[in-house]
């Protein structure tokens, strides 16, 4: 093994070609990559292949470095055929339009009367790619700031079931920060790739939001596994946040849901947000988090543009596994903007109030509607009507709906609605794509004023769970 005083010189190195490093992984097997060194800091090295995934490596763990010449950048059909050997090939279907690639990973195999429907959705999530690069182009260039085309493939994974997609984060996040079954989609740095629920596809809002961050690391904006304030990088995204099949926003736009949100208390503050990332990886506070990122990046992005894309530029220097500063951001945001983060609630309400009368947009807290239960969960939308019987001894009738939200499979549904283990529950067999059938009217003991739990599991036609399911109705 080559000294560590002897080969941090060589891994420190500026040059940027590309090398072939010697390691040992965490499991102590000696491994070899070609790669082009990014990054260095906190002990590891940041290490770019020609797909444009990143691998972190200790840098004790290194042991030769030879200089090479630097990886080719893959195309979008290479990209297709390596994703065949990181899923089940029967089971994922790929489309390829350079530099997009979509993929949806199946939980099973399609009936053939369902491809063609599927194919229609690889249509839609791949306009949604191509939409999101115009918008994004479009604001960047209006803000003056320079752009690059993408190096490497863009890939978005849409998974079709919950334990599917529950896994893959897993496995990609290393189970930090929001936990997998408060994700709806995430954008990783290391990947480079974008995960989706498919159940999240009926809008493509969540596609959106997450497409934006990988627009953001691969045009040059900024560069991956930078110290970026979470503030910003939430706040650009939640800026383009809309019905995902037709993208009519832009971060200079208020967004009804953030505008409205903005007028209700929030745990934590505009201090907070800015000088710490903490609140964006809680599962309870990360939702007033990001109503705080909309509002910030709004209203710099409206009335101090030119500071704005100063600080992106700024950002933009910020180089991966720097270690952040978070002592300094408050102080920094008040130096770039000239304003007190203190003053920041007042001055965006008055902000708020001026420019939806000149958009004509109704800012309203959003709140859940009075006496219906609207839960969506494993590809299911349930909408419950809840209605008072006093002629039934009190008891709550449940009138309603489930939509299925796969847009290429039909489903059978179990769901349950219950107050401490005491309720209703329902089977809808054979559920078409994209279709809401009704549900029979039940009657349910009262909530009592703490709520319900409510149930929606999903199963293939002619399943052993779907039998379950018919079984428990007998």
């Amino acid at each position: 093994m080559v000294p560590l005083a002897l080969l941090l010189p060589l891994l420190l190195s500026p040059r940027v070609e590309a090398d072939v490093f010697t390691y040992v992984d965490s499991e102590g097997k000696e491994q070899t990559v070609a790669a082009r060194l990014v990054g260095t800091g906190e002990g590891f090295l940041a290490l770019e292949q020609d797909d444009g995934r990143w691998r972190l490596v200790a840098e004790e763990s290194v042991s030769q470095r030879v200089p090479g010449d630097d990886p080719t950048p893959i195309t979008g059909d290479v990209m297709a055929e390596r994703l065949t050997g990181i899923f089940t090939p029967e089971l994922l279907k790929v489309r390829v339009e350079d530099p997009y690639v979509v993929g949806v990973v199946l939980t099973a195999e399609l009936p053939q009367e369902s491809e063609v429907r599927l194919e229609r959705f690889l249509d839609k999530a791949m306009s949604l790619m191509q939409s999101v690069d115009r918008v994004f182009t479009s604001f960047m260039g209006d803000m003056k700031i320079p752009l690059e085309a993408p190096e490497f493939p863009l890939v978005m994974l849409i998974f079709e079931t919950d334990a599917d997609f529950n896994e893959y984060t897993k496995l990609t996040t290393g189970g930090r920060g929001l936990s997998a079954d408060a994700i709806s989609g995430f954008y990783s740095g290391l990947s480079n790739w974008l995960a989706i629920r498919l159940d999240e596809c009926d809008s493509f809002a969540v596609p959106l939001h997450e497409a934006i961050h990988q627009q953001v690391f691969n045009r040059g904006v900024l560069q991956r596994l930078a110290p970026i304030p979470k503030w910003f990088g939430e706040g650009i995204a939640t800026g383009f946040e809309n019905d995902g099949a037709k993208i009519n926003v832009d971060p200079t736009r208020i967004n009804r849901l953030y505008g409205g949100n903005a007028r209700r208390q929030f745990t934590v503050t505009f201090e907070d947000v800015i000088e710490s990332d903490d609140a964006f990886h809680g599962n309870v506070l990360a939702g007033d988090a990001y109503t705080l990122a909309w509002c910030l990046h709004w209203l710099l992005v409206t009335t101090k543009p030119e500071e704005y894309t100063a600080f992106v530029n700024q950002l933009g220097n910020l180089e991966p596994l720097t270690p952040a500063s978070q002592a300094q951001r408050l102080t920094e945001f008040k130096s770039t903007f000239g304003i007190a983060p203190s003053d920041l609630e007042g001055i965006i309400g008055q902000q708020l109030t001026v420019e939806s009368r000149k958009q004509r947009v109704r800012l309203e807290p959003t709140r859940p509607p009075v006496g219906k239960l609207i839960t969506q969960d494993q590809m299911g939308v349930l909408e419950l009507g809840l209605v008072q019987r006093g002629d039934k001894g009190g008891l709550v009738q449940g009138i309603g709906k489930i939509k299925n939200l796969s847009p290429f499979r039909t489903l059978s549904f179990h769901i349950t609605v219950s107050r401490d283990g005491r309720g209703i529950a329902w089977v809808a067999e054979k559920v078409p794509p994209g279709r809401r059938v009704n549900l029979d009217r039940k009657l349910i003991p009262p909530s009592g004023g703490n709520g319900y739990a409510v149930s929606i599991t999903s199963a293939l036609p002619g399943s052993d769970k779907e039998q379950k399911f018919l079984k428990s109705q007998r």
